[in-house]
This record gives C-alpha cells, structure tokens and sequence, in this order.
C-alpha cells in the first residue's frame, strides 16, 4: 500500500523531477513527504524502483549537461570607465569564473557519488603493480630467451 501523499499522480511527479538532476531531499521537502516513505516505496514496489533508477540516470545526463551550460556562458566583463564616461579597460570577472568553476566541480562530485560507474574516478579503481627487475634478473632472463632461440631453430630445423 502506497502513503497517501505518494499518490501515483505524486509518484510520476517525483520520477520527472529525478530525470531532470532534482534531488530527492528537495523534491520531498516541496511536495511535503518524508524521503523515507519514498525508500520504502521503492523497497516494495519493483516497478517504482526500477522507474527510480532510469530518472535517476536521465537525471545524471541532465546534470551533466547543465555543467557543460555553466562552462560555456561567457563570463561578463568588468568594464572601467574614466570620469568622462570613456572605457578605460575591462576584464573578465574572475569572481563570476571561479564562481562557474565550484558550480561545475559540485556538480560533478556529486555525478561521481551518485553514479561512480559512469562518473567516479577510473584511477581510483585501478590498482597497478610494478615489479622492478635486477641487472642480475635481466642478464638471466636474456640468458634465457638466448638458450630458447636456439631450441626454436633447432626444432625448425628437425621438422624440415
């Protein structure tokens, strides 16, 4: 049974607000639910869950999008002007820049902890091994490959 307030004209509502990168403690605050009746909701129901999860990713894509938006607007300039009313100079806004620039970071931390398959680090899941070999190591091994060269030719040489 669904919590009056998650009618399933409500439900729809917060699945299209999910798709467009809401979050769900904003949604839930506008429309006057407890975010933990939805996570009961999706616990019960699979097709609200499944539903949850596609919004979810479209709204991922939205963020995205939105970062790439905030990137691309051109800063204002600041423009200086003598006492006459000439310009004198002007000037990015480099408040406005750093001010886009924490828009987009958030944004995209918050990508990465909402979905780190498609937006967390790969670094960070890569593990790397490096062996370093000795002079000693290396001599061997050429010694080695040396000794199986000439096993390989001798045995091209048995099957002609």
């Amino acid at each position: 049974m669904t919590p009056a307030k998650l009618t399933p004209i409500v439900i729809e509502q917060v699945l299209e607000r999910l798709s467009r990168g809401d979050t769900m403690t904003s949604i839930a605050k506008d429309m006057d639910f407890h975010v933990s009746a939805w996570t009961q909701l999706r616990k019960r129901d699979d097709a609200v869950r499944i539903a949850h999860d596609q919004a979810i990713q479209a709204g991922c894509d939205a963020m995205l999008e939105e970062c790439l938006a905030i990137a691309d607007r051109r800063p204002d300039n600041i423009v200086n002007m003598d006492e006459e009313g000439n310009v004198t100079s002007k000037r990015i806004d480099q408040g406005y820049v750093a001010w886009a620039k924490n828009r987009v970071e958030t944004r995209l931390k918050l990508l990465a902890l909402w979905d780190p398959a498609r937006f967390g680090s790969k670094a960070a899941d890569t593990n790397v091994t490096v062996n370093i070999a000795t002079n000693d190591q290396v001599a061997r091994i050429g010694k080695e490959l040396r000794l199986l060269r000439r096993e390989a030719k001798i045995i091209e040489g048995e099957a002609k």
